[in-house]
């Protein structure tokens, strides 16, 4: 969107970031990057990342950005017969069956009992090369919520939307 667009002076959202980004996050990011894609993942395909320790979740999540994909986030680890299998399960149906970036006990427990689950680490992925970043428009980013019913349901949240509520 450019800078300045509507009733938003000033107001500027893309891929880029507005701010250098680490070096070393960078890299980690586009070698997940490549990893996601060599899987299968394209722009505005949803991917969900799942029971992630912080220092694979936010390279993880800039992969997503930097590769116009859409992340939705369940932060807990994920064990067969608990709550959060539960919530996994419902919010994977609910983005239409994404690949799964999840951290190493949670990929090795999706394998257990989730065997149509296509499970990664953020470890494979950084064996790929880098990938560069999509140049395209910012695709939607996914809200959970569980409402009242306390099933998770996968909202969109697109960049107008964002636009206009910081604004307003």
């Amino acid at each position: 969107m450019p800078r300045g667009h509507g009733r938003t002076p000033g107001w500027s959202w893309s891929t880029r970031p507005a701010g250098p980004i680490h070096p070393r996050l960078l890299d980690r990011a586009r070698r997940i990057l490549g990893g996601l894609r060599a899987r299968g993942a394209r722009p505005g395909d949803a991917v969900l990342l799942c029971g992630l320790p912080l220092d694979d979740l936010f390279p993880s999540f800039w992969a997503c950005a930097l590769g116009g994909l859409r992340p939705a986030m369940i932060a807990d680890h994920v064990e067969e017969g608990s709550p959060t299998a539960e919530r996994f399960s419902h919010t994977w149906s609910a983005v239409q069956e994404p690949v799964v970036l999840a951290g190493p006990s949670t990929a090795r427990s999706l394998a257990g009992f989730a065997q149509d689950v296509r499970a990664l680490t953020a470890d494979e992925c950084t064996r790929h090369e880098p990938a560069r970043a999509h140049e395209g428009e910012r695709q939607d980013d996914i809200v959970l919520s569980s409402g009242s019913t306390g099933a998770p349901k996968a909202i969109p949240l697109t960049e107008r939307a964002l636009v206009l509520f910081a604004a307003s």
